[in-house]
């Protein structure tokens, strides 16, 4: 004769074993080889990843008038999964899975230089754009297009949860409209030591509005998880 009570029990701790190791077994995008990564993939980790965030303000411009929505995407950009992102971004434009081997190396020749970056080894690089969906007036950050480094430096730095600064020692301007402002902050300090470490939680970009001619910005201050920038133990940033 069949226990049903056993067999509801046995069924139930299947699915309670399964429920709880199911987590164990996710990868996230950014461990598997970037060759592997789709453009779905891709997207993810350019714009909403533990590297890069998308930061939203609405603002009423005038009574009876519908909100109007700005957009900040702020990116790790010395951080490896986003040079990766990057160096993928166009080699799914290019077809590159469908190249030869020498067109290949050809293509990994000429994008040899984003994906090492040079800049990154002594610098914490973050860049920002504003995605552009209705027209220009969308581009928050091209008003820093005309901008130079001495009017930057006192509205925009980097900071750890230790109160340990960086301040910005380079700025590459946006080009043209929707293009990404680039922003450059020492990795060492005075005694060799990097801002930030596995010893750290969190750090933080702090801007003030008046970086942006005043405009409504969707923070003032951005936080990132240090834990969450581990690739290897390491924090990739």
């Amino acid at each position: 004769m069949i226990n049903y009570r056993h067999m509801r029990i046995e069924v139930a701790l299947v699915f309670l074993v399964f429920g709880l190791t199911a987590p164990i077994f996710a990868q996230d995008i950014w461990e598997k080889p970037f060759t592997q990564w789709t453009k779905t993939d891709v997207e993810k980790i350019v714009n909403n990843s533990p590297w890069a965030r998308t930061e939203e303000e609405r603002v009423t411009v005038g009574y009876g008038n519908p909100p109007i929505s700005y957009k900040v995407i702020v990116r790790l950009r010395s951080a490896l999964p986003i040079r990766h992102a990057l160096v993928r971004s166009n080699q799914l434009n290019a077809k590159y899975d469908q190249m030869s081997v020498e067109e290949r190396v050809s293509f990994d020749a000429k994008t040899k230089g984003l994906l090492d970056c040079p800049a990154c080894a002594n610098n914490y690089v973050i860049s920002m754009n504003s995605p552009i969906t209705r027209g220009p007036g969308d581009d928050v950050v091209g008003v820093l297009k005309d901008a130079t480094l001495p009017q930057l430096k006192p509205y925009i730095y980097l900071a750890n949860d230790k109160g340990e600064r960086r301040e910005l020692i380079h700025f590459a301007t946006p080009k043209v409209i929707g293009d990404e402002a680039m922003f450059f902050f020492p990795r060492l300090d005075g005694k060799g030591q990097p801002l930030i470490t596995n010893a750290n939680k969190e750090f933080s970009l702090y801007i003030d509005p008046k970086l942006f001619d005043n405009r409504q910005l969707p923070f003032t201050r951005l936080k990132f998880n240090v834990s969450r920038l581990l690739l290897n133990g390491e924090v990739a940033f």
